[in-house]
């Protein structure tokens, strides 16, 4: 590519490329800029990007390039379209669709902070698009609130059209495409992007994937619920420097006026982690958690936050005082496989870290182009680390041993990762340095719980009940799943799209296996049935919308199930049918699902049951009557749900009723809870929700 000057501007009228007559600048930056033009033929109207820097180098058209290979492999809705690649006259460009809409930081400038509700919707729609740019092996690289453009949506409902706020994620200019045939563009020391959104691996040079961008995300997203950037400093390297050393705040920290649910807090707390391997696990996961949220809390009333998140791992040591006699072996373990090393060279670490950033700093623009406060940091927070300071980083601030993913082969040549021993022991043998997953263990009859990384080895009690979350690209080797051993495992949470039937098939050896969470998974109808397989299951969740009501109803483990979800839009009448013969069933989650008269009165027969969740199918008072013969019910779901006054004494006739979930509010709400006093209803709804639900 030549190094001419093209340092110019376009003025309207001019025709780029034979096709594209100009109209009118969209924006520009040092790179180029954005018109918006018309087709010269076809009179229809498309954004085109320019490479109009004043020396092109041959890295700036291929990094140009690749911004447009990558949009070109991302056919979505939510994702800006490229239409057209070409040079004018020595200057590169690339056509794309015309977004109408104003971007998140514009909102953001304009507002301040968005509600809850709408930050909910925009970004559990950015996290299913990132999921979606991470299955086609793109990192994005970028994600901050001027790359997210706001747009209305037309969508078909079975009433008609509706308008929906919608996105379009744009600027690839960074991206990286992970196929190993790919140029690489960045070279060693450079460090490209927004040092305020940038994950801490990224600013420090180190190798970035899917789990940089969920960083990122994480704190777009806190700042939209509260206008403040979760780690903001004076320059990029006092900004790097609180990433790598301090705890991200907590939403109701920074806005205590504001009461978050904890569910969202805990979210947000995780997304920001320092270590990828203790950030969710893709994309898909925090889309599916940022929709159960929105879902299960927005609906209704807020919810009040009854705790902090739990950081015990994360971000401080654990307290050890209340802790099983058990734990301090692990301890002791852990410092003998040289936990004690690894401390004192993070404490020489950050003293040689705390120097470097100093020389950072120095090196660090000043900007006097900005009049308002936050610009000016921005500005200052826009740098390349030189190659040493980035190594060094690296080396004593950037914990590399978090940072690397698993060494598959290594796991693969593992004898097992858990087991039990002939004595009930349970072992629990994680090789390597980097998590496979989560896991949290505890000693039946014992009120607390200990949540812990998949890493390492552990040797627990055998009255332990374990519960394992392996991360998602773990599925990608379903045969893995063969070397936990049966018996191990009490718990396992699959809920990835990422498991499917090859994965179901690898489970089918665990026959002790008493809970399984496979929601939003890939699984189909026709290897459901390879659930009978796993004979000691008694909860199950399984909301997964493809799956037909006729598969879920054959299964012939229904009966011994205590608790199963099969939540969604379909009617899960078959299913309902099925379990009514159960006396062991006792929570039942149908949200969503169309209930029939006779669905309730298939309900009602179901004598065990202490908890169910109708939410989103309003019963009539037929129904209520019906539910009325379930003396053991204690909890009771209706969100979404139109209910009269005149209903609630049919509630009061429920004979063990302790708690409704209602998105009733004001007055209505007030009524009932006179009412039905003693019954919670929308009352301290986490331990509410926590204690008749889960």
């Amino acid at each position: 590519m030549s190094n001419q000057n093209q340092d110019q501007s376009f003025a309207p009228g001019t025709v780029i490329g034979g096709s594209y007559r100009i109209l009118r600048l969209l924006g520009e930056g040092g790179m180029g800029a954005i018109y918006e033009v018309e087709h010269v033929h076809f009179t229809k109207r498309f954004a085109l990007k320019l490479l109009t820097k004043a020396s092109v180098t041959e890295t700036d058209w291929l990094r140009f390039k690749q911004e447009a290979k990558a949009l070109s492999k991302l056919p979505h809705e939510n994702i800006v379209q490229v239409n057209d690649l070409g040079i004018d006259k020595g200057v590169p460009f690339y056509v794309m669709e015309l977004v109408k809409g104003e971007s998140l930081r514009k909102k953001l400038k304009d507002r301040g902070k968005l509600s809850m509700k709408e930050s909910l919707t925009i970004f559990e729609k950015l996290a299913s698009t990132l999921a979606y740019v991470h299955e086609n092996g793109i990192i994005h690289r970028d994600i901050k609130p001027d790359n997210i453009m706001i747009i209305s949506q037309t969508k078909q409902t079975e009433g008609g059209t509706k308008q929906e706020l919608g996105i379009k994620l744009v600027d690839f200019g960074i991206s990286k495409l992970s196929n190993p045939d790919t140029p690489g563009l960045t070279r060693a020391g450079e460090v490209f992007g927004s040092p305020i959104y940038m994950s801490p691996e990224q600013c420090i040079g180190q190798k970035v994937d899917g789990r940089s961008d969920i960083y990122a995300m994480g704190c777009a997203l806190f700042e939209c619920l509260t206008s403040k950037s979760p780690f903001l400093g004076k320059n990029a390297a006092e900004t790097i420097t609180k990433k790598l050393s301090d705890p991200p705040p907590l939403l109701n920290d920074v806005t205590p006026d504001q009461n978050f649910p904890l569910e969202l807090e805990d979210l947000v707390d995780s997304m920001l982690a320092r270590e990828p391997e203790r950030r969710p696990e893709s994309a898909a996961r925090v889309a599916a958690k940022l929709r159960k949220i929105r879902k299960a809390l927005l609906d209704g009333p807020p919810q009040s936050t009854a705790r902090r998140p739990v950081r015990t791992s994360q971000h401080q040591q654990p307290n050890t005082q209340n802790r099983p006699r058990f734990d301090a072996e692990v301890t002791q373990t852990n410092l003998n496989n040289g936990l004690g090393l690894k401390v004192a060279i993070a404490a020489i670490g950050l003293v040689v870290l705390t120097l470097l950033i100093v020389f950072v700093a120095l090196l660090a623009p000043l900007s006097s182009k900005n009049d308002s406060a936050r610009s000016h940091v921005e500005e200052e927070n826009s740098v390349k680390l030189p190659e040493k300071e980035k190594r060094n980083l690296i080396i004593y601030g950037g914990h590399p041993e978090y940072a690397t993913p698993p060494d598959w082969n290594f796991l693969e040549k593992a004898p097992f990762l858990s087991r039990r021993k002939p004595s009930g022991e349970i072992i629990l043998n994680f090789p390597g340095k980097s998590t496979i997953g989560k896991f949290r263990f505890t000693i039946l009859g014992a009120r607390t719980s200990e949540k812990l990384e998949a890493r390492g080895s552990q040797t627990l009690p055998k009255d332990t009940w374990v519960f394992f979350q392996p991360r998602d690209d773990l599925f990608n080797r379903p045969y893995l799943l063969r070397k936990l051993e049966d018996g191990s495992i009490s718990d396992l949470d699959c809920e990835s799209e990422m498991f499917n039937c090859d994965c179901l098939d690898e489970l089918t050896h665990l026959k002790s296996l008493n809970s399984l969470h496979i929601n939003h998974t890939n699984i189909n109808n026709q290897c459901l049935s390879k659930l009978n397989s796993l004979k000691s299951l008694e909860k199950v969740e399984l909301d997964i919308p493809t799956l037909e009501d006729d598969e879920i109803a054959k299964l012939k483990i229904l009966n011994n199930l205590r608790y199963i979800n099969i939540a969604g839009s379909k009617s899960r009448s078959k299913t309902i049918a099925a379990l009514a013969g159960s006396k062991k069933l006792r929570t039942l989650v149908l949200d969503g699902c169309p209930l029939t008269d006779q669905d309730f009165l298939n309900i009602s027969k179901i004598v065990s049951l202490e908890r169910l969740d109708i939410a989103g199918s309003a019963p009539s008072n037929q129904n209520l009557l019906a539910l009325q013969k379930l003396s053991n019910l204690k909890g009771i779901d209706i969100r979404d749900c139109t209910i009269p006054e005149e209903t609630f004494k049919l509630f009061k006739a429920f004979p063990s009723l302790q708690g409704i979930r209602s998105d009733l509010s004001g007055e209505a709400l007030n009524n009932m809870r006179q009412y039905l006093a003693p019954v919670q209803i929308d009352d301290d709804k986490s331990k509410f929700r926590n204690r008749l639900f889960y």
